[in-house]
């Protein structure tokens, strides 16, 4: 089909801020500590010459599956990486910090703090871990994985042949 115009397309000059366009963002206040978001803190040098000059809450960008980096827009348009304050904690996805921070409101009531957040995130993953490894070795057991070689080596437990391992075991 003949678009008319251009065919060669336009090449993106700013790869970074092209990607951050599509994210979801949310508005934070940039203080003295940085920028917190989803209960981490985050912080980048360069917020110590932003903080204290008006700027007011600013608009944080964040990929909900790799909440380690953040991108934060200040009043003059201008685009700051952000990582978390405390290097060493892991990556996470938003779905991770949001099922943690439930779990903590529905357990203890009131905040979580970062700490507890990271420690209940790495308690889910090793529950899911052994949850699947569980899985496997029924399946492995039952001779499943010679039936259907096609299944990936990593199960998901919320998928249907997790379900049926699950309550086979259950009832053996």
């Amino acid at each position: 089909a003949d678009l008319g115009g251009d065919t060669a397309g336009r090449q993106v000059v700013d790869v970074e801020a092209f990607r951050t366009s599509f994210l979801p963002f949310e508005w934070r206040q940039l203080g003295r500590t940085g920028i917190t978001l989803f209960g981490v803190h985050y912080w980048s040098d360069v917020f110590a010459s932003l903080v204290g000059r008006g700027q007011g809450k600013v608009q944080v960008k964040y990929d909900p599956r790799d909440l380690s980096q953040v991108w934060v827009i200040t009043g003059d348009g201008r685009v700051t990486p952000a990582r978390y304050r405390d290097l060493s904690h892991p990556r996470i996805s938003l779905w991770e910090s949001r099922r943690a921070r439930k779990d903590w409101q529905e357990k203890h009531g009131g905040r979580i703090n970062e700490r507890v957040l990271f420690q209940l995130i790495d308690a889910q993953r090793r529950l899911a871990e052994a949850a699947r490894q569980k899985i496997v070795r029924f399946l492995v057991k039952r001779g499943v994985y010679k039936e259907h070689p096609h299944l990936p080596s990593r199960i998901d437990v919320t998928s249907g042949h997790a379900n049926v391992a699950e309550r086979e075991l259950r009832a053996a």
